[in-house]
This record gives structure tokens, C-alpha cells and sequence, in this order.
């Protein structure tokens, strides 16, 4: 069972030898070479109640950014909109009936996506 658990886990995050997945393979990257989307760590991680999501877009388009749990279960669409170039900043505030644990989030945007671990414990 811990086999296939991680097993998953290593694959619906992305995550190698405890890695991010912004930091096993590099973003995609725009033709004058800057990336077309930088995810940035959450802070706090671990957190209790709540915690930033930040992001980068150098290309205006739909962004989503969704949460899962390390089963790969999707938990929660947090923001599906289109949103212009720049810095973007989502608030995630902890529901009271999601349990301490570890989960993935994953910010899309056209045919590219980041990943990225976040802890949640009391």
C-alpha cells in the first residue's frame, strides 16, 4: 500500500527525490527565453489556517489552480479566470472539514503547468 501511495504521489505531483516539480524540469519558456509561467513556494508551508498561493504569468490567459489530495483526488478548484500578465497572489483559507495532511496544488495556464506541495497540520 505505501508503495503505490508513493507511487502516485511521485507522479501526480511531479515530485523526484523530493524535488519540486519547478525544480526537476525547467518552465517553458517564451521565444526571448523568460518563462511563460513561475510558480512560487506557498508561505507559510506548513500552515494551519491559511497560505499564499503566488504566481507569475508573462502571458495573459485562463488560469486555473487546483488542489489535491496525495491520492490524486482533485479537492478543490481554487481559481479558474483569465488573468493578465504579472503577479498573482490567491489567499487559501483552510475549509474547517479538510484534515491536516499533505496535498498538491497545480496552476495552469494554456498548455502549461506547475506543481507544488503544501502541508497543512495543526
Amino acid at each position: 500500500m505505501k508503495t503505490i501511495l508513493l507511487l502516485i504521489f511521485l507522479g501526480i505531483g511531479g515530485l523526484l527525490r523530493g524535488q519540486d516539480a519547478a525544480q526537476a524540469a525547467p518552465p517553458p519558456v517564451r521565444a526571448d527565453n523568460e518563462p511563460l509561467l513561475v510558480l512560487k513556494p506557498n508561505q507559510p508551508n506548513p500552515f494551519w489556517d491559511q497560505t499564499a498561493i503566488r504566481f507569475q504569468l508573462n502571458k495573459a490567459g485562463e488560469v486555473t489552480v487546483t488542489l489535491y489530495d496525495v491520492l490524486g483526488s482533485r479537492v478543490a478548484t481554487l481559481v479558474k479566470e483569465n488573468l493578465e500578465v504579472g503577479e498573482h497572489r490567491y489567499l487559501f483559507k483552510r475549509p474547517a472539514d479538510l484534515p491536516d495532511g499533505l496535498y498538491i496544488y497545480t496552476v495552469e495556464t494554456g498548455n502549461f503547468s506547475r506543481t507544488q506541495r503544501m502541508i497543512i497540520r495543526k
